[in-house]
């Protein structure tokens, strides 16, 4: 179960959610495991019993009422403070909450501190905590730089020596923690030669070391915006195993061989001394192979740049013809103020540069874990299995009703069809729209011990290995394949046989991840639309419910018009349609419409929006043509 803004609970049941409302919660907190009684009538619960309490942190806000203090949290309610605690009104206080007992930790801040929400935010999620005194320790022991005595220890080991190679990173302007490096090179024969790099964090993080539990602990690093909550500390993720230029690094190399169609036709791995010749921006990238222009620092790379485009293109081909997914969804960046207010929203789709690199990663996934899998070396998976077909009929019949896409009728759609959907969808100025009912009517990718593909990427075998400075899958699969270089087959088999639960726990970790970053996100654009109270922007409908619409604007800001607040009308809901249809307006996912800015909660999160006078006087169309629509 899990507590919503307004506190009230929703539990997911196989694919179903059911709402519990407040006064039904019967003492059930947040992401508590539950018994429910349902109605099906109307999809409400009760709860009627608590299986397990959750077990996690939380932050509460210290409150005045009636001259006495109390701690105010919206999933855990009122909470009495005892007067030797030294509280004052306004402070944020962590809170331990187990097996039902809240035990106040102590506080980490008040409330207008500077980056105080954010923090608020990553603690409720579990992130963000302090490393202990025994990390602190190993990480004096970690070092800075590589020695010369250390590579030449290394080499005798059997690393391979390519700091000859000219290796770049293309990566975001800010990016500290740079995980992959490449080369690439066409060989006499036509062929492609494409080497990836990968930062040999296994090398430093031991396993059993405080650091690793720790890194498990977190799970991943968490990028709210504005900043990072890392999983490896700074003098790891940003340091020694960051692929920094034109300093030595321990690397793993993944070598693949393409042919002139860009097929595969040759898989390495090997460990590597690597020395970066240069970072690389996507900005600068993106002006060179978009736009053509010629950037300053750029002369001695263009040749390898234009060959990594082509191969991009050759890759992108492939996997289409494998059934890999496009989706359209475009990214709100929030940039901040050096005092962590919003300076400005900005709406950014991938260039060029962005998706070369994502190619790169999705082909050297793919065939480390055919690797892994053919060779039997145990292997934590990343698996996507098939959406469910009753939903993307749902989702074609909204599609061809609205005529945003034309064809007959099916029974059951392919990775084809959506990908022909996709691309008819990409005309549209709503197609980030539908491209998002699309992802929400697939299943949600998770790590798995046991493959059974991906569908979304359209491959038979898939597993993250690019990021082991930020994702602790990735971490765990270098280490698998480094044992077994150096130890075989059965040692490695032996020592790695259970890998079901770390799996089962990288996905929760992921998932909390994503709602800490889905909240600071949400949470600064509410702040953001604060001083836009009363202002008029055109936006499109997101999606709508028995009680609404929700509606989103160009800059990403995503808002809600209760039904209250629609144009006076008699609205029967269609799931089928996700649309509310009265006797004379109707509204329908992907409709275009003028809103007015209502009102908005930066604590709640909350955006209200409202439709403009001059919209309903001039857009709205005549009652009988609304009838004939409707009708239709």
């Amino acid at each position: 179960i899990s507590i919503n803004k307004l506190g009230n609970g929703i539990a997911k049941i196989d694919d179903r959610e059911i709402s519990i409302l407040k006064k039904n919660l019967r003492g059930a907190t947040h992401n508590d495991l539950v018994a429910l009684t349902i109605d099906d009538s109307n999809n409400y619960g009760i709860v009627s019993r608590i299986i397990e309490r959750d077990n996690s942190n939380y932050v509460g806000e210290v409150i005045q009422k009636n001259g006495k203090l109390y701690i105010k949290d919206k999933r855990l309610g009122i909470i009495n403070v005892s007067n030797d605690m030294h509280l004052v009104e306004g402070e944020k206080v962590l809170i331990h909450h187990e097996n039902g007992n809240i035990k106040i930790v102590g506080g980490i801040g008040h409330k207008d501190d500077p980056g105080i929400d954010i923090k608020t935010i990553l603690y409720d999620h579990n992130f963000g905590f302090e490393h202990s005194s025994e990390i602190l320790a190993e990480l004096e022991e970690i070092p800075s730089y590589l020695t010369e005595k250390e590579i030449r220890q290394e080499l005798k080991k059997g690393r391979i020596d390519y700091r000859g190679e000219k290796i770049v990173t293309i990566d975001c302007d800010d990016t500290k923690d740079i995980d992959d490096g490449i080369s690439i090179k066409q060989l006499d024969n036509g062929n492609i030669e494409l080497k990836v790099f990968i930062a040999d964090v296994a090398h430093y993080v031991k396993e059993g070391s405080a650091i690793d539990d720790d890194a498990h602990k977190r799970g991943t690093s968490v990028y709210p915006p504005g900043s990072v909550d890392p999983m490896l500390d700074h003098k790891i993720s940003n340091g020694i195993c960051s692929l920094n230029p034109n300093v030595d690094r321990l690397a793993m190399c993944y070598t693949t061989t393409f042919n002139k169609d860009g097929k595969v036709i040759d898989f390495k791995v090997e460990e590597a001394i690597i020395n970066s010749k240069k970072k690389m921006k996507y900005s600068d990238v993106n002006r060179i192979l978009e736009q053509d222009e010629l950037v300053s620092g750029y002369e001695e790379y263009l040749k390898e740049l234009y060959l990594m485009y082509k191969l991009s293109l050759l890759i992108s081909k492939q996997l289409e013809s494998n059934g890999h997914l496009n989706f359209i969804s475009p990214e709100t960046k929030v940039i901040l103020d050096d005092k962590y207010n919003v300076d400005r929203l900005e709406q950014r789709y991938s260039g060029a540069a962005e998706k070369l690199i994502e190619y790169f990663m999705i082909i050297t996934n793919i065939e480390v874990a055919k690797y892994a899998l053919f060779l039997g070396i145990p292997h934590i998976y990343r698996i996507h299995g098939e959406p469910d077909q009753d939903r993307l009929i749902k989702t074609y019949k909204i599609l061809k009703a609205n005529n945003y896409i034309k064809g007959k009728e099916k029974k059951k759609y392919s990775h084809t069809d959506i990908q022909k959907t996709i691309e008819q969808l990409k005309e549209l100025e709503n197609a980030h729209i539908f491209s998002k009912l699309l992802i929400t009517f697939q299943d949600k990718a998770k790590y798995s011990d046991d493959n059974i593909g991906h569908y979304a990427i359209g491959a038979i075998v898939y597993s993250h290995n690019t990021s082991p400075i930020r994702r602790r899958p990735d971490l765990i699969n270098q280490r698998i394949i480094k044992s077994f270089l150096h130890n075989g087959l059965e040692y490695t088999q032996d020592k790695y046989n259970d890998l079901k639960e770390v799996a089962i726990h990288c996905s929760a970790r992921e998932r909390d991840a994503e709602s800490a970053e889905r909240e600071a996100v949400d949470m600064k654009k509410a702040e953001y639309m604060e001083s836009h109270i009363g202002e008029i922007h055109t936006g499109f409908v997101s999606y709508v419910c028995r009680f609404g619409i929700w509606v989103v604007l160009e800059n990403g800001v995503e808002g809600f018009i209760h039904i209250n607040n629609l144009p006076h009308d008699k609205y029967n809901y269609s799931e089928d349609f996700i649309a509310l249809f009265g006797r004379n307006y109707k509204f329908c996912i992907g409709d275009k419409l003028e809103i007015k800015v209502k009102s908005v909660s930066k604590d709640n999160r909350t955006v209200d929006f409202v439709i403009s006078k001059d919209y309903l006087k001039n857009e709205i169309n005549s009652k009988q043509n609304v009838k004939k629509k409707i009708k239709k």
